[in-house]
């Protein structure tokens, strides 16, 4: 060991193992979101010191430079895998910093050649000035044009259901025939916000869980002998750890039924240690909840449980979620309207209130059977039995725009062009007579010479897709596309069209976590520029110019550091149940 120091000692640290140290530490700063300053702090440069005893260790200015060159080679290799898409999807939303400075997210999902699905963080840039929608629809058109995205490639914008974002897409639709969609995630939670608001024996058992959850959030001594009590009643989690009482916050999503559901569990030894004159006073004992609102408690959980799941569901970002808004929605629709004579009135009225809000805010009554959620799902193998819809006849009428929406993708491929108004995702709206008169025709009206035969066969293919079996549940579309898309090759094109946009505007609203981080109080120096690279590159650390490649030396290590820790965990005793 004594030889092992002082040839390492002695070793030098040549140029090439210099600049491959310094790009592993901007990797680090990217990676796991460190200050760019931390270069400067005494114990890593005394870390590195021994590591490496010839190495300069950089300033923060050189690894600021670092981090902003590398922003600039992902962000053009960016722009090239961007250019192969023939169909993206954008996701936006807006947030404010710790250090109190506006900031507005952009990130791109599109489906590859070969049915991949790809999301990336595209901008992460500081707003200034009123959020209106003229401005923040300048801001859209910008970042596509740093970016090169075409205009006729966007498909759909999603976002918050914030008035003023929503005019900035009414507007760039009015001007690019962009559809747009409100954050499915977004609505379902003002429902059940809406849904609690209205019920007041529900608004009053969560104004009394939080003064509870804060009695025990405050006082150690209340916490721990609640963890007793949960060991010596075995009522914690299937581990057998104690569980921790959750505070609510209203703009965390799903925030309520977590702590309805964590005060539930424990619910025998909470009432143990609040009726303990030893463990509590006499002024703490109104905190106990009543046995109605306990059991309460147990309904509204039942009733939040499936709306939670799907709200986590619908922000996906690696496979699609956009055809599963209309199944999820229906779905939640049909299992709050489960008759229960079992529930109390209470529970019973906050059901049905949660179920009407669904309803409007993703228009289940009346329904448009032929909106893009719809054709999304119909273009989903797992639900291309429409079991969705609830008449024939509205099945039918997806089906006919779905031979429309192909039809017009031939018409503006045969053109060269995809910006046409008929190829919009969203149809136009239709004037009465029309309104009639599309029951009884499959396609738009077009020129007999170009399009009849295509017409023709587009109905054909349609109706192939809807007569086979539907898939199960637990496969992927996309991956069943890539295996069809020949045997169907002009609904492929419609499928990756919708496939590629997201149902929430989660994607955005993610980065903000890592953001957050990097733009702290402590941090607020950090220019908007270098907020811009360094959240990029943590976010989309797969480009190959947004990371270092492991050095040669760690590379043919790691197989010799493997069979080491084998070798020494041979040695060790087992380790205890947990």
């Amino acid at each position: 060991m004594e030889s092992f120091v002082v040839s390492h000692s002695k070793r030098t640290c040549n140029s090439a193992r210099s600049t491959q140290i310094r790009g592993l530490i901007a990797d680090w700063v990217t990676a796991d979101m460190r200050p760019l300053g931390i270069v400067n702090d005494p114990g890593f440069r005394q870390l590195l010191s021994f590591v490496e005893p010839s190495f300069t260790v950089p300033s923060r200015t050189t690894i600021a430079s670092m981090v902003r060159r590398r922003h600039d080679a992902a962000r053009k290799e960016l722009v090239t895998k961007l250019a192969g898409a023939t169909s993206i999807a954008i996701t936006t939303d807006a947030w404010t910093s710790k250090a109190v400075v506006s900031f507005v997210t952009y990130t791109s999902h599109y489906v590859t050649d070969d049915w991949k699905l790809v999301s990336h963080v595209l901008e992460t840039k500081r707003f200034n000035g009123s959020h209106t929608a003229e401005t923040l629809a300048a801001s859209t058109e910008a970042v596509l044009s740093r970016f090169n995205i075409a205009h006729d490639t966007v498909q759909c914008l999603v976002h918050d259901e914030a008035p003023n974002q929503m005019a900035a897409s009414r507007l760039l639709r009015s001007q690019h025939h962009w559809d747009y969609q409100a954050c499915a995630a977004h609505r379902l939670q003002t429902c059940i916000r809406h849904a609690i608001t209205a019920s007041r024996p529900v608004t009053k058992l969560l104004a009394s869980s939080r003064q509870l959850v804060g009695h025990f959030s405050h006082s150690a001594k209340s916490t721990e002998a609640l963890n007793n009590k949960q060991v010596a009643m075995a009522s914690g989690s299937k581990s057998g750890t104690p569980l921790r009482v959750i505070q609510d916050v209203p703009t965390r999503w799903n925030s309520s039924f977590l702590m309805l559901q964590r005060l539930i569990h424990p619910r025998l030894p909470i009432m143990a240690v609040l009726e303990d004159p030893e463990l509590t006073k006499s002024s703490h004992r109104h905190l106990q909840l009543k046995d109605h609102q306990w059991n309460l408690a147990k309904e509204i959980v039942a009733a939040l449980e499936a709306p939670a799941k799907a709200t986590t569901v619908l922000g996906g970002e690696t496979y699609c979620t956009q055809t599963l808004v209309v199944p999820v929605a229906k779905s939640l629709l049909r299992g709050l309207r489960i008759a229960n004579e079992e529930l109390s009135a209470s529970a019973a009225d906050f059901r049905k209130s949660l179920a009407m809000e669904i309803k409007v805010k993703f228009s289940l009554d009346p329904f448009d059977p032929i909106s893009l959620p719809s054709v999304s799902a119909a273009l989903d193998p797992r639900s291309r039995s429409l079991g969705f819809l609830d008449s024939d006849e509205d099945k039918d009428e997806l089906k006919s725009e779905i031979v429309r929406r192909v039809c017009a993708q031939i018409t503006a491929d045969s053109d060269g062009s995809s910006s046409d108004d008929e190829c919009i995702l969203e149809p136009p709206a239709k004037r009465p007579m029309e309104e009639d008169m599309s029951l009884f025709f499959a396609c738009p009206s077009v020129e007999p010479s170009t399009t009849s035969s295509a017409a023709s066969d587009c109905e054909v293919e349609v109706t192939q897709f809807f007569t086979e079996k539907q898939v199960g549940s637990s496969v992927d579309p996309l991956d069943w596309w890539r295996t069809n898309a020949d045997r169907f090759p002009t609904m492929a094109r419609l499928a990756k069209r919708v496939l590629c946009i997201p149902a929430t505007s989660v994607p955005s609203e993610r980065v903000f976590s890592a953001a957050g981080i990097i733009v702290s109080k402590l941090r607020a120096s950090l220019t908007h520029e270098n907020v811009d690279a360094l959240v990029f590159l943590h976010a989309n650390s797969g480009l190959q110019a947004a990371r270092t490649a492991a050095p040669v030396a760690v590379q043919q290590l790691m197989p010799r550091l493997e069979r080491f820790a084998e070798e020494e965990a041979d040695d060790l005793p087992p380790l205890p149940d947990l």
